[in-house]
């Protein structure tokens, strides 16, 4: 009975890796939209177009942030 017990944690923990090793390896691969990321002046147009709308906002500009 105690050999069984020790066969069966010796496969529960190879499963639980396994298990853990495919969650590990799926996060970045569901993670990528494979879409590209927009251009600056594409992002700088839609901010443009988006002051002119609200007559109401401050901006920040901090030097080195992206």
């Amino acid at each position: 009975m105690d050999f069984r017990m020790k066969i069966n944690r010796k496969i529960f923990g190879w499963l639980t890796g396994a298990l853990a090793l495919v969650l590990v390896g799926a996060v970045p691969v569901c993670g990528a939209d494979g879409d590209p990321d927009a251009k600056q002046e594409v992002r700088d147009a839609a901010v443009v177009a988006k002051l002119k709308d609200h007559k109401q906002v401050s901006l920040l500009y901090v030097k080195g942030m992206t």
